[in-house]
């Protein structure tokens, strides 16, 4: 993929990969929660941690999400 090729995708559709990284990480997060409160599987500290890069990607998804407009083509990028 090119340089052009993103920045047309990312123009089209500025929302798209940013809502799907917040929602591929929510998901994850809620299967965890879910092993965790419904299976009654107690999490190590090592699971608990792994956890943390999923709320980064869930906010920085967010993040692109509310801001797709202002940051244009290359903010975008550059946030992806």
């Amino acid at each position: 993929m090119t340089v052009a090729d993103l920045q047309t995708r990312l123009t089209a559709r500025p929302r798209l990969w940013p809502a799907a990284a917040f929602a591929a990480s929510l998901a994850m997060l809620a299967g965890a929660w879910g092993f965790q409160y419904i299976g009654g599987l107690q999490p190590c500290a090592l699971c608990l941690y792994q956890r943390w890069p999923y709320w980064v990607a869930m906010g920085i998804g967010l993040a692109g999400v509310l801001l797709a407009r202002r940051l244009g083509a290359r903010g975008m990028a550059a946030l992806a």
